[in-house]
């Protein structure tokens, strides 16, 4: 799991990583990295950063769709367009009530690759 920017086309975008990390051995850890990317993110420009987040194989529980529902409101404002990968099965049911409860459009992608082509058109 980690933050790191990436150049796709010639675009900079901010990847969030929290592929395979499992919330209930470490929830500390994913909470820590969400933490750090919300500080990140407040010190960008209104309306300037692509991001791309990677969920696979992360597990869900409440605490964490609560923790992401304020990530993603706390970030609205610095983001001009945010996509996501990795969501399969259950999480699905968190994503949408994520996205219902913060009026994001943030679509998701089967690749890191089309969310990245996706993400710098925008």
């Amino acid at each position: 799991m980690e933050i790191k920017t990436l150049t796709h086309k010639g675009k900079e975008l901010l990847y969030l990583d929290f592929s395979y990390g499992d919330m209930l051995d470490k929830k500390q850890e994913v909470l820590n990295l969400i933490e750090e990317a919300k500080s990140y993110i407040a010190k960008q420009a209104p309306n300037s950063l692509l991001t791309l987040t990677n969920v696979t194989g992360l597990r869900f529980s409440m605490e964490l769709v609560n923790t992401i529902k304020d990530f993603s409101l706390h970030n609205q404002p610095y983001v001009k367009a945010a996509a996501i990968v990795g969501i399969a099965g259950i999480q699905k049911v968190a994503y949408d009530a994520v996205i219902k409860l913060t009026k994001r459009n943030i679509p998701l992608f089967p690749s890191v690759e089309e969310a990245m082509d996706w993400l710098v058109e925008q």
